[in-house]
């Protein structure tokens, strides 16, 4: 019986704010994230995700919202990883590797932290 060659599971994030109020209403939006593999194999994989969520804490008088998504199927190795909203795009270089992988964005800050419980910005 022969083995499945590994896959990655990528735990994006993308993070808003903070912002001073966390305001009354649930704030929504979209954003596009588009993998493309340059150590590895595969092909261009592109998806887009919408979202309505309430601001969370972050720390006194401050508020974010994290938006989070999973993104499975992919082969290990390096990725060029694009985020857009509307409003901003950034890209960054990411190894991933067999199973479970972090890539967290912050909205208007350029490229990525991977691996990590941060931000880029923090």
């Amino acid at each position: 019986m022969a083995l499945s060659p590994p896959t990655v599971e990528v735990g994006l994030t993308l993070r808003y704010g903070p912002f001073n109020d966390p305001g009354t209403e649930a704030s929504t939006g979209v954003f596009d994230v588009r993998f493309t593999p340059l150590s590895a194999s595969g092909v261009v994989v592109t998806k887009h995700f919408t979202w309505e969520q309430f601001p969370s804490s972050y720390g006194p008088g401050e508020w974010v919202i994290d938006v989070s998504r999973t993104v499975t199927g992919l082969a290990p190795g390096t990725w060029r990883v694009e985020m857009a909203t509307p409003l901003w795009r950034t890209s960054c270089e990411a190894e991933l590797k067999p199973g479970n992988n972090l890539v967290h964005f912050r909205e208007n800050f350029n490229g990525c932290l991977v691996r990590s419980l941060g931000f880029p910005g923090d």
